[in-house]
């Protein structure tokens, strides 16, 4: 019926599998190495620091780009879109309301120069 066990082991004993004693090796060693963890620490910092400068550089270079952006969309025209040309548009070309509102207002508004502006961008 049951097979012996060892004399050690007691009923209900839990004996530990070999992922249990690497998580507990591994958990025994993230306080052993804490100069080797402070010094990855200082790098991981150094590198993250570096990284937010590039951000920061880029960002200045891209607002300036979206400074400009923000001019010319000032001096255009806001057309009002009809809800049957967003509608004709939805149908006709396959596309989703908002793509199809967003076309219409590049295009004032105009459902010929939309389908052809979209017919150019294919």
């Amino acid at each position: 019926m049951a097979e012996p066990q060892p004399t050690d082991i007691q009923e209900g004993d839990h004996v530990p599998s070999a992922e249990d004693r690497k998580a507990a090796a591994a958990l025994s060693n993230l306080d052993a190495n804490t100069e080797s963890n402070n010094a990855s620490r200082q790098a991981d910092t150094e590198a993250l620091g570096r990284a937010m400068q590039d951000l920061n550089v880029r960002s200045d270079a891209t607002a300036g780009a979206q400074q400009e952006g923000v001019n010319s969309a000032v001096t255009r025209k806001v057309a009002k879109v009809d809800a049957t040309d967003v509608t004709l548009l939805v149908q006709q070309l396959d596309i989703p309301k908002s793509k199809a509102t967003e076309l219409l207002k590049r295009n004032n508004a105009d459902v010929t120069q939309s389908i052809s502006a979209w017919l150019q961008a294919l």
